[in-house]
């Protein structure tokens, strides 16, 4: 059965107490690992449940074990957009493009993003 958030229960379930989990860790100030499907998981809970100050605390932590991810750019530029902060978002998504050019999510965010500020020439 599908949840509120679009999940199913069960995978519902699993994002909120993976994001307590998380939390709790930042109580704590425990460093632990966090691999990029459980920050993925998080990350969408965090933005269904719309606790974008959570998401942005996510990304932060994440982008110091793995600075290097197209992955982790690609949900700044997201959280950017959340956030009204389009220039930010455009920034992001270029990196995330730098790391991964050819990536087709990342492709239709830019365009989607230069139509909102009417860039639209540089979208072709």
């Amino acid at each position: 059965m599908e949840g509120s958030f679009g999940y199913n229960d069960f995978e519902e379930h699993n994002a909120k107490r993976s994001a307590r989990e998380f939390e709790a860790m930042l109580e704590t100030k425990a460093y632990h690992f966090i691999d990029l499907m459980k920050v993925d998981e998080i990350f969408g809970y965090y933005l269904q449940t719309n606790e974008l100050s959570k998401a942005q605390q996510l990304v932060d932590f994440a982008f110091k074990s793995y600075p290097g991810s197209s992955d982790l750019c690609f949900k700044q530029a997201k959280l950017d957009l959340e956030l009204g902060r389009l220039p930010d978002a455009l920034h992001h998504i270029d990196d995330a493009l730098e790391l991964n050019p050819l990536y087709p999510e990342y492709l239709q965010f830019k365009a989607d993003l230069l139509a909102r500020l009417d860039q639209y020439e540089e979208g072709i």
